[in-house]
């Protein structure tokens, strides 16, 4: 029983590693602007089909979000390091993140009318804009993007029982990820749509890492 679980298991890890050599994510370069106390890191980054057969999957390019919303998304996410140690926190480069310095949200306990409709047309937006985002990578071609982050110079974070404090005298590193989702699309199309998009054979799902760059949080 034993042999069999451990044999399930390299199964499983070589099904992996395999799907992972599908792309290939690279950040080829970094642009680093600093104005008015705001430094722009600009990344720019290729996925590359690494096989000899055509692919296709849904991702929304653009803003690059923290690897701590990134599970069930279809955006490219980073991963911060201070030398070795994940910086798995909100707010690096998302002030819009912080704590509210007014204190905490008052939430209302009723929901109009109103605001259930603009809440349903914002979901309907959403899914359209990830149905417009299907992209189909011929053998051994590339697609390259770009995303900018921003620094305001702070330096402490904290979000609940976590904490971290960029140290200047140290080196960071950055990734970025793209989790290629499938089967979570289902609520994004009709029964029909989606059991054609099943049907595809060059529809793919996958968890990708690109190559870790340094980055230059120093005055």
């Amino acid at each position: 029983m034993k042999t069999l679980a451990v044999f399930l298991l390299c199964f499983a890890l070589a099904g992996y590693a395999q799907q992972k050599q599908m792309l290939r994510i690279q950040i080829d370069s970094v642009g680093v602007e600093n104005r008015n106390g705001i430094r722009d890191f600009t990344f720019y980054y290729s996925i590359q089909n690494l096989t000899d057969q055509p692919v296709s999957f849904y991702l929304i390019p653009g803003p690059i979000f923290p690897n701590a919303s990134s599970s069930q998304s279809n955006r490219p996410f980073y991963r911060l390091y201070q030398e070795d140690q994940l910086i798995d926190i909100w707010g690096i480069f998302e002030p819009w993140n912080r704590p509210n310095p007014e204190g905490p949200i008052q939430l209302r306990d009723t929901t109009t009318v109103e605001e259930v409709v603009s809440f349903d047309a914002f979901k309907e937006e959403q899914r359209k804009m990830l149905r417009n985002s299907r992209h189909t990578l011929a053998a051994k071609a590339s697609l390259r993007f770009f995303g900018t982050l921003q620094w305001d110079g702070q330096r402490y974070f904290q979000h609940d029982d976590l904490e971290y404090y960029l140290d200047e005298n140290k080196p960071h590193f950055i990734e970025i990820g793209i989790n290629l989702l499938r089967e979570e699309l289902r609520d994004n199309f009709t029964e029909a749509d989606f059991a054609t998009l099943l049907a595809d054979p060059t529809f793919i799902r996958g968890w990708y890492m690109s190559n870790r760059v340094p980055l230059d949080f120093r005055p």
